[in-house]
């Protein structure tokens, strides 16, 4: 009859039970002890249970059959399919229980190579932790104190908000692998909206009046060849010349290179923005849990107003570039 307590935990001293050990079972809620546990004790400890005149029941245990790993289709890296992204290319796996095609989950494992990923694992499918890791013949549970390059995991998602998890994801792997490049779309096509959507107004402020500079010769040949509907100014340059066509192809790809390099970094960026400022918050001694937290929100999160600002300051150095150059000229 106590073979169902095989594998379960005494409450008391928290070793399994095994064939040879000596048990016994509370005569009201059915909870199970060592004997030497119960006559430590007393009488049974399960006052939650005796409380609610409940009965003590076997954890459920999770069917390692009902666990399906499920092959990214970018690079083919198996993932448990708790996990909502790829841990080796990051790549969203939401979806990835139903009935679409898969190619990669047909590659046998000898193809696959072996290695240390990492993913998220939801909350409600994990009361042990907030994120997963997997590695291979394991998942490796992150909580929110798990320790990510030096921050708790949980600090991170405070600052970033709780719902950016592409951006997680490349923070753990960044502390994972010490790798900087991460691919940003919104960066990649809007770097110095984003650089304040993100609040790091420096490099958005530096971007922004790179960007304007750039943008120099273009407005230069709109105003003068009335491309804008009409002929703003007139200037001594030749605006149709060889060299000045060079210069505005020069400037567009030293622009277009910039967009890459902020698409591919501006994530890492990020990622050391908010060490930096999380650690400077948690390193003060009298500053309790709560009111860290709520700095931490304060300090990370988004910006629409310092976007609008942005769009708002663009539009008006080119409004008086114009201005200027057609008094002038």
């Amino acid at each position: 009859m106590l073979e169902k307590y095989i594998g379960e935990k005494c409450i008391v001293c928290g070793e399994a039970f095994t064939d040879a050990d000596d048990m016994v079972v509370c005569p009201d809620c059915g909870t199970p002890y060592h004997r030497t546990c119960w006559l430590e004790k007393g009488s049974c400890i399960n006052d939650e249970l005796h409380t609610t005149g409940q009965i003590w029941q076997p954890a459920v245990k999770e069917s390692a059959q009902e666990i399906k790993n499920i092959r990214c289709v970018r690079c083919g890296t198996e993932n448990p399919s708790t996990m909502h992204f790829c841990g080796q290319c990051g790549l969203p796996l939401n979806g990835s229980e139903g009935d679409e095609p898969r190619p990669f989950n047909d590659v046998p494992d000898a193809q696959r190579e072996n290695g240390s990923n990492y993913g998220f694992q939801n909350a409600e499918q994990s009361p042990d932790g907030i994120f997963g890791a997997a590695v291979p013949g394991k998942t490796i549970k992150l909580t929110a104190q798990s320790d990510i390059g030096g921050i708790r995991l949980g600090d991170f998602m405070e600052y970033t908000g709780r719902s950016s998890f592409s951006l997680i994801a490349s923070f753990i792997r960044f502390a994972a692998t010490k790798g900087k490049v991460s691919f940003n779309l919104a960066a990649f096509f809007f770097p110095e909206f984003y650089m304040f959507y993100r609040k790091m107004n420096k490099k958005g402020a530096l971007i922004l009046a790179i960007t304007f500079i750039l943008s120099l010769p273009s407005l230069l040949y709109y105003g003068q060849t009335g491309y804008m509907g009409m002929v703003l100014f007139n200037t001594a340059i030749n605006v149709k010349s060889h060299t000045f066509i060079m210069i505005t192809n020069a400037c567009s790809i030293i622009s277009m290179c910039m967009s890459i390099i902020c698409g591919l970094y501006a994530n890492y960026w990020y990622y050391t923005k908010a060490k930096k400022e999380i650690a400077s918050i948690r390193s003060e001694e009298s500053i309790d849990d709560k009111e860290a937290v709520s700095r931490i929100r304060s300090k990370g999160g988004t910006s629409v107003p310092g976007v609008i600002g942005a769009v708002v300051t663009e539009m008006l150095l080119s409004l008086m570039f114009w201005l200027v150059l057609s008094l002038l000229f």
